[in-house]
């Protein structure tokens, strides 16, 4: 049924709506003003303009003020005069997502515009009307939208001004489609050339949607959330200075006090007006207090994680959990009688009071629309719900649950679903389980049988854009009409019958194939005279565009393709892939029908959308076991052309000779097709025979002349190509021709390299008889026998070796056949190398032997066998390390034990005197600690710098380590020669469990005599000026403990065993370890570096109402309220994005190496730092007021060239803790704890200042 122009269907209707309708718009003056230059400028080569922006930063307010406009002056009044259609993609209301949708909503639009005069006429077009169907819509939405808005819209005269196209929300579209295709995004960004040049599209869409955005690349770009633009911040905040002008109720919450809080509001909402409307509206309904908005999160899924903690106690959340599911799995807006019925079916118990009870507790979280339905507040909203990374476990939602109440709601009332509803249905029990194929393939569609819904006739208004919810509803019996059904089967009698009774003969199946087109392929003769003799359409064609003469010829009914040519069937259509019946017919290799067809004038040269001839088809599909090839024959015969080329440069030629069709190629070589012809790719016809192994093709082509000596752009031959593919027919035909067996390509390659990589050991023979070189090497330097060895081809690597291949030859990158073998795990191949002579403890360049590096891999049976063949196991690297040290670091216990099987040394040491025992508790491998330990490793060995396994272990907080260490008698009192023991190092690294259990096993913390220690091996002597500074600041590296913390503690006076206690015996400096504070500083860095552009970027006050800054303009609302004024003390600043920052100065503090450096670390130590003097801080009560109200302070102590470049946050946090240190220390009546405090702030103090608060 056709709709009568002008008439827009209820789904097209809804597209057409914005639940913003009506709402008052504030500011964005300024994108108004881009969308009216390029409105301006539509002439040019501009194709549209695409708004974006994150998640709530307005782009659906703004197009909703486009097409409906709520101010009385502004530009947008102006661009909604020259508007003509829009449209928005709201994921509530799954129909505005579909692209037939659009279509059938976008023309109706245009021809109720009274900016298009002749439009609606040309609507009225037979074949224009035809598509306007929402069964061919959502069949063919790109067909539909050339054919009746396009191409219409192309024939109007141009109107004396450009005019506007708004689609809103192509991003939700995208996502909704089976990767994105079919979707409104894709059918505009693929159609945008064929927009009229008077016509501006303006699309909106996330800027995280890159997909979508990459689409219209050519689009002039509005970012509506770019902080770094002064209309932006302008814009946030003016939407507070709005609201606050137009609701008393939020305006009387402004104070004094919290005028500071509006300024960290727009602040934290970082461009996002949803944002600040949510806050600004709890505001207003007393449900969020001003004060509070220092204690909201920063981003606006940390705004909905702090509501519906708010809003939810546990048990609130759980009972309107039900109504949220629904709400999730709606594909349409469900009004609240629904919703209540749905949740009944849940829970049975559920009361009207009770159902209104849980609705106002969602009362702020929805809202209600025109027509009474309830929807949640934003669809951004609904993501959240279902991403358990924002809304965590507790407020996660399931919507497949909602899909269930839906489908069971529908169910009860089945046989009075309508054909839409019934769709909806199917979408709903499909999606009960999404991604999951049922266990019962039937059993979907016997419960839509069952529940006697009218599946039948569902699809005669179009169909889901679901794959599998139309396969659903076509196997429960939809859109199969009787006379399809019986045309489909040959019963002529039925059909007649049908027929008889006025049963359209042209009507469709949801795959678009007619009666006759199905009779036509299935080769019924007398269905198809029937139906032709009632007047069905002889070239009427389904989805693909194919037509019952294309299906009669690829099937090869010879009598029913002479039957639609007599009644009239264009000989010359082609489907969707440009392919004719002929085409079809020479695949197929029907050579009567392609008689039949070039009698009837089918073009014999036509190319398809690969540009490819009929003759080319035949070439490629025709079996060689054919002979002659008749179908080829008569296309030669017909004067087909034969030196036709495709898309990719081939010829039939080409085609015959990659497929060995030899008949085939000499029938085109006697009609004089191009011999040495290449493709695209550089192939010619010899190539392609010998790359598929067809030598009978090679020699023919041979015999006929072709070209021998052709390189590819590889630099490869025929030969080398033939050497890979491994017929040895060929290999040696070529020889015999002489080509080269030497040739080398690009990489260096020979044919014997390609014929070992590809284990060929005939062709290698074959080349080393023709004179090849057995160890010739390619740029890599590898010869063939590592190519071989490399793969595992164990004939291929005896055929080199009794040729005379050296057996050790090394690549450039060091490695021989032996260990390309091992390292692939070809034991066999391993075995012959080591039987005819391959070292199996060779060293490479930095001394690792095979038997080193597959430890390394934890190769552990590879290992067992190299040793089997006589590898050595205590082979070493340049650093000492053995395979043990390697596989006791890695913690591959079974190597371990293997090498210690098989005699390694369980105490070798490396070039830093560390046993495998130490790497093994350093890494944290108890399996291999304990099995170092059984067969005998010394538990107390220590390295260069004197540590033992327990005190390393202990470092890194291994407790399994240091547990196994300790059960075997290690020294817990050891200590290296910094004087540092294991106990020690475990207070620094905060690793409590190890400290109780190192208590446990009698370790003492006392402290050795305070005497200088030797300096370790990596670190670089301190200058003498530079001494005392650094044992006086505060480190933030881990440091020996001073002495003058240390010296007047015993064993006996030591505090009790706490570790609370043991910390405030030894001070490390800071109460931080190093990884914390590197932690800082690497945040704090990033973070410097991404603020420093908002900051620059910021506008100036004079940019914000006539130069009166954001809190000034605060304070004039509360004027305009009536109350007070007051003058605030909040510096007045210009608005500035959220990331703005002020430099820092802060005193310099030493950095010290590690502990112990890691064995595995290839860097070098890092020289000591000379800590650089700064003035003493001072701080007084003035100074603290200074930082609470955010003003400047008089002078600054250190000067801007003093202050060193550091992370900020580790900065604040130094500066933080030494100003709290000094008010505490003002009022402590203990002169030794002021002194104390004084001592460390003077280390780390530096001024404060006033950070923005996030």
């Amino acid at each position: 049924m056709t709709d009568a122009p002008g008439a827009e269907p209820a789904a097209a209707a809804a597209a057409s709506a914005s639940r913003l309708d009506g709402k008052p718009f504030f500011c964005r003056q300024w994108a108004f003003t881009k969308i009216s230059q390029c409105l301006q400028h539509k002439q040019s080569k501009l194709g549209g303009a695409l708004v974006v922006g994150g998640v709530g930063s307005g782009k659906t307010a703004l197009c909703s003020e486009l097409a409906r406009p709520t101010a009385a002056t502004g530009r947008q009044l102006s661009l909604h005069a020259r508007l003509v259609a829009h449209h928005f993609c709201r994921t509530e209301q799954a129909d505005s997502l579909r692209a037939g949708t659009f279509v059938l909503q976008l023309s109706a639009q245009l021809a109720r515009s009274r900016l298009l005069p002749g439009y609606a006429e040309k609507l009225r077009d037979p074949d224009v009307s035809a598509v306007l169907t929402p069964v061919f819509c959502s069949r063919q939405p790109e067909e539909a939208l050339r054919r009746a808005v396009l191409f219409p819209l192309l024939e109007l005269d141009e109107p004396p001004q450009p005019l506007l196209f708004v689609v809103d929300g192509v991003d939700d579209s995208h996502r909704a489609a089976a990767g994105g295709a079919g979707s409104v995004a894709a059918l505009l960004a693929s159609h945008q050339h064929l927009l009229p040049r008077w016509l501006l599209l303006v699309v909106t869409a996330r800027r995280s949607s890159r997909d979508v955005t990459r689409l219209f690349a050519g689009f002039r770009k509005i970012v509506l959330d770019d902080l770094r633009k002064a209309n932006v911040v302008t814009d946030l905040q003016q939407y507070i200075l709005s609201r606050l002008e137009r609701e008393a109720a939020l305006r009387q919450h402004l104070s004094h006090e919290t005028a500071e809080m509006l300024n960290q509001l727009h602040i934290k909402s970082n461009g996002c007006l949803l944002y600040l409307e949510k806050v600004l509206s709890g505001v207003s309904e007393g449900f969020i207090r001003l004060s509070e908005v220092r204690e909201i999160p920063g981003t606006l899924n940390g705004l909905y994680l702090w509501l519906s903690q708010r809003l939810f106690t546990k048990k609130h959340f759980h009972k309107a959990l039900p109504v949220l599911n629904v709400l999730l799995a709606a594909l349409r807006p469900l009004p609240v009688s629904t919703i209540f019925e749905c949740v009944r079916l849940k829970n049975a118990a559920v009361t009207c009071d009770d159902f209104e009870r849980r609705l106002s507790v969602l009362a702020r979280l929805t809202v209600d629309t025109t027509d009474g339905a309830r929807l949640l507040f934003h669809h951004s909203y609904a993501e959240w719900l279902t991403d358990v990374k924002y809304c965590t476990q507790r407020f996660l939602c399931q919507p497949e649950a909602g899909h269930g109440m839906l489908a069971a709601w529908l169910l009860r009332r089945a046989p009075q679903l309508a054909p839409d509803e019934v769709q909806l249905l199917a979408e709903h029990l499909v999606r009960m389980e999404p991604g999951r194929p049922p266990a019962e393939p039937d059993l979907l569609p016997l419960l839509l049988l069952w529940s006697g819904a009218e599946v039948e006739t569902c699809l005669q208004d179009g169909q889901p854009d679901s794959p599998v919810t139309l396969e659903i509803l076509q196997r429960a019996g939809a859109e199969t009409s009787p006379l399809t059904l019986a045309a489909r089967h040959g019963h002529a009698d039925v059909v007649a019958a049908l027929l008889s009774v006025g049963a359209a003969p042209d009507r469709p199946d949801a795959d678009g194939w007619t009666p006759l087109r199905s009779a036509a392929w299935a080769g019924h003769t007398a269905t198809v005279q029937l139906l032709l003799s009632a007047g069905a359409t002889v070239d009427s064609v389904d989805g693909e565009q194919r037509t019952a003469l294309r299906a009669a010829a690829w099937a090869g009914h010879d009598d029913i393709v002479s039957a639609l040519l007599s009644a009239g069937a264009d000989v010359n259509g082609t489907d969707r892939e440009g392919r004719t019946a002929l085409i079809a017919a020479a695949y197929m290799g029907h050579v009567e029908i392609v008689r039949r067809l070039l009698d009837a004038g089918a073009d014999i040269d036509h190319a398809d959308g690969d540009g490819r001839t009929a003759l080319a088809v035949a070439a490629l599909c025709v079996p060689a076991c054919e002979g002659a090839g008749r179908v080829v024959a008569l296309l030669l015969e017909r004067n087909a052309n034969v030196n036709h080329e495709d898309r990719e440069g081939m010829t039939p030629l080409l085609v015959a000779a990659f497929e060995g069709h030899r008949d085939v190629c000499e029938l085109l070589l006697e009609a004089d097709a191009d011999v040495d012809h290449s493709d695209g790719a550089g192939r010619c016809a010899l190539f392609a025979a010998a790359s598929m192994g067809h030598h009978t093709v090679v020699q023919l082509l041979l015999f006929w002349g072709c070209y021998c000596d052709t390189i590819d752009p590889e630099g490869r031959t025929v030969l080398s190509v033939a050497a890979a593919q491994g017929c040895i027919q060929t290999v040696r035909l070529l020889l015999d021709r002489g080509l080269d067996e030497g040739h080398r390509d690009n990489g260096g390659w020979t044919p014997l390299h390609y014929a070992a990589y590809e284990g060929h050991a005939d062709v290698i023979d074959a080349l080393l008889d023709a004179g090849a070189r057995v160890n010739e090497v390619d740029n890599d330097g590898k010869h063939a026998l590592i190519l071989a060895a490399q793969e595992g081809h164990v004939s291929a690597v005896a055929a080199l070796v009794e040729r005379g291949a050296d057996v050790n030859l090394r690549s450039h990158d060091g490695k021989t056949p032996l260990r390309m073998a091992a390292l692939e795990r070809h034991k066999d191949v391993v075995h012959y190398l080591v039987c005819n002579g391959a070292d199996a403890s060779y060293r490479d360049m930095d001394g690792r032997s095979t038997l080193y590096l597959l430890a390394l891999d934890n190769r552990t049976a590879m290992a067992a066998f190299l040793l089997d063949s006589g590898a050595d196991v205590e082979s070493c690297d340049l650093e000492g390390r053995t395979a043990l040290h390697v596989s006791a670091w890695q913690g591959h216990t079974e190597t371990v034990r293997l090498l210690l099987q098989r005699g390694a040394d369980p105490d070798a040491i490396d070039a830093e005197r560390r046993t495998p025992l130490i790497g093994a508790a350093w890494q944290g491998r108890p399996a291999v600690v304990r099995a170092l330990l059984a067969h005998g490793a010394t538990v107390d060995h220590t390295c260069s710098q004197g540590a033992t396994a327990l005190c390393i272990a202990a470092q890194e907080g291994h407790l399994e380590c240091v547990r196994v260490l300790l059960d075997h008698f290690a020294d817990p009192n050891h200590s290296d020669m910094h004087g540092r023991s294991a106990l020690k190092v475990a207070l620094k690294g905060r690793h409590e469990a190890v400290v109780r259990l190192l208590e446990e096993y009698g370790a003492s913390s006392a402290a050795p005599p305070p005497q200088p220690p030797p300096l370790p091996v990596h670190q670089p002597p301190c200058h003498a000026s530079a001494s005392n500074a650094s044992m006086n600041s505060v480190s933030t590296a881990e440091t020996k403990p001073s002495s003058a913390a240390l010296g007047g503690a015993s064993p006996v006076d030591s505090p009790s065993s706490t570790f609370e206690k043991r910390q405030s015996c030894a001070s490390f400096g800071n109460h931080s370890h190093s990884k914390s504070s590197s932690n800082l500083t690497d945040s704090t860095g990033k973070s410097s570096q991404t603020s420093q552009p908002a900051a620059d970027a910021s506008p100036t006050p004079a940019a914000v109402s006539g130069g009166l800054s954001f809190t000034q303009q605060l304070q004039r609302c509360r004027r305009r309220g009536g109350r007070p004024v007051e003058t605030t003390t909040v510096a007045e600043s210009p608005p500035c994005s959220p990331a703005e920052r002020r430099s820092t100065p802060v005193s310099p503090q030493a950095h010290l190496p590690l502990i112990y450096a890691d064995p595995h670390d290839s860097r070098a130590p890092s020289a000591a730092v000379r800590p650089r003097t700064s003035a003493p801080f001072t701080f007084d009560q003035n100074e603290h007021m200074r930082i609470i109200l955010g003003t400047k302070s008089g002078s600054s102590s250190v000067s801007s060239e003093s202050r060193p470049r550091r992370g900020l946050a580790a900065q604040a946090n130094s500066g933080l803790k030494a100003g709290a240190a000094a008010l505490r220390a003002r009022a402590a009546p203990s002169k030794q704890r002021a002194s104390a405090l004084a001592s460390d702030g003077s280390s780390n103090g530096f001024h404060l200042r006033r950070e923005t608060p996030l």
